[in-house]
């Protein structure tokens, strides 16, 4: 079996390569417009609050719940999946991956 430079490590050469190059870096794009300033990742939007909007939060039982922040889960997440995309495609944004 061979392997060629677009198949993932985990694709069988004999299958069907299901997302274009194109959509792999649109997906890139998206992952990088949703790095904080910090580094990391949150769970589905930027951190864009103040940490005093906490201080306004109507629900006692649930804390910090008005801002977003980073998470480790989800920063490992993308660091993985941008370290899989760069294997496949070097090039691609290199700066800003590395």
């Amino acid at each position: 079996m061979t392997t060629d430079i677009h198949t993932f490590p985990h694709q069988c050469s004999y299958t069907e390569k299901l997302v274009s190059d194109k959509r792999l870096e649109q997906a890139v794009d998206i992952v990088l417009g949703l790095q904080n300033s910090n580094g990391g990742f949150a769970s589905y939007e930027s951190v864009r609050g103040p940490q005093w909007l906490e201080w306004i939060n109507p629900a006692e039982v649930f804390g910090n719940i008005m801002i977003e922040y980073t998470y480790p889960e989800c920063s490992t997440a993308c660091v993985l999946g941008l370290t899989y995309f760069r294997e496949q495609r070097p090039n691609y944004r290199r700066d800003e991956i590395e």
